[in-house]
């Protein structure tokens, strides 16, 4: 199985998660609380041998407690790396409920909380970014059948400047994993770039140019 096969399979398909794992590499998951819509939990997962991202999982649920359930199978299902979100204190009884089930002693499940949801004008940044990631000509991010394909419609017919958090736990969610993979994918390439040369200091010739000078 490969990128270019699995973007084309509806995510409702039951796959051989051995073969499945082998076509991923890094692995992201995400969760966003109901607000005006559906809480989500997504999971989007990078093509092991580019940069292309696409969305493997995901469920949405107005039942914060059922939400974080769902997740956990999907944390079982894709072991991402990291899954990130807000946990509140309501929130935070039912991840507690859901870590201290059996079997979940080596794999807790905690959401960390990203710069994101604190930023102001948060929906133009995300949805700009998935606008990008999502380029006919150059798409980095394969949605699928995933439901945010609808919200992401949806909220073209609305002011950007009036969303706020909350409004579209779906993009939201969806963004979240998003952007903290192509923020790795930043990072590494930083990493990678040649580094300017600091020209070394030389007694010699530093004396030479001031007296020259």
């Amino acid at each position: 199985m490969t990128y270019d096969d699995l973007k084309h399979i509806p995510m409702s398909e039951e796959l051989d998660l051995r073969e499945l794992r082998l076509c991923l590499g890094t692995v992201v998951g995400a969760v966003a609380w109901p607000g005006k819509e559906e809480g989500a939990c997504i999971v989007v997962a990078m093509d092991r041998h580019s940069n292309r991202m696409l969305v493997v999982g995901e469920f949405e649920s107005w039942d914060i407690r059922e939400l974080i359930r769902q997740a956990g199978v999907l944390d079982f299902r894709f072991l991402p790396e990291r899954w990130v979100g807000d946990v509140d204190d309501s929130a935070g009884v039912f991840v507690s409920e859901l870590n201290a089930e059996p079997g979940r002693e080596g794999r807790r499940f905690y959401p960390t909380s990203t710069w994101m949801g604190e930023m102001d004008g948060m929906y133009r940044y995300i949805l700009a970014e998935i606008k990008q990631l999502c380029r006919p000509d150059h798409r980095q991010l394969e949605l699928r059948d995933s439901l945010a394909v609808d919200y992401l419609s949806a909220v073209e017919q609305v002011e950007v400047s009036e969303l706020k958090l909350g409004d579209y736990p779906g993009i939201e969610a969806l963004a979240h994993a998003a952007i903290i993979l192509l923020e790795k994918v930043r990072a590494e390439k930083a990493a990678l770039a040649p580094k300017p040369k600091r020209e070394q200091y030389n007694p010699l010739w530093s004396g030479l140019r001031r007296k020259r000078a």
